[in-house]
């Protein structure tokens, strides 16, 4: 699929109430800020750029709000066939 290695997993949310979906850090990822950073000192260091991937480690969590119009109306679409 489209998100896969981009995301650790998906999820259905009932915390969102206005969002259709939402990216959220896992409880043990680092941020995107402390990525740029950690990111930088290792560019300052002198190290290699194919080791400066987070890996899994640093997977989003896809969470989708049910009771959206938007995704309401994709899942008629993917039932209907249409996507």
């Amino acid at each position: 699929t489209l998100l896969t290695g981009k995301i650790q997993k998906c999820s259905v949310s009932n915390l969102l109430v206005d969002s259709p979906a939402a990216l959220v850090q896992g409880a043990y990822g680092v941020s995107p800020s402390m990525q740029r950073y950690m990111k930088a000192q290792a560019v300052a260091a002198g190290a290699d750029n194919s080791n400066l991937g987070m890996g899994g480690m640093n997977q989003a969590i896809l969470e989708i709000n049910p009771s959206h119009p938007i995704i309401k109306d994709l899942d008629a679409r993917i039932k209907a066939g249409k996507v």
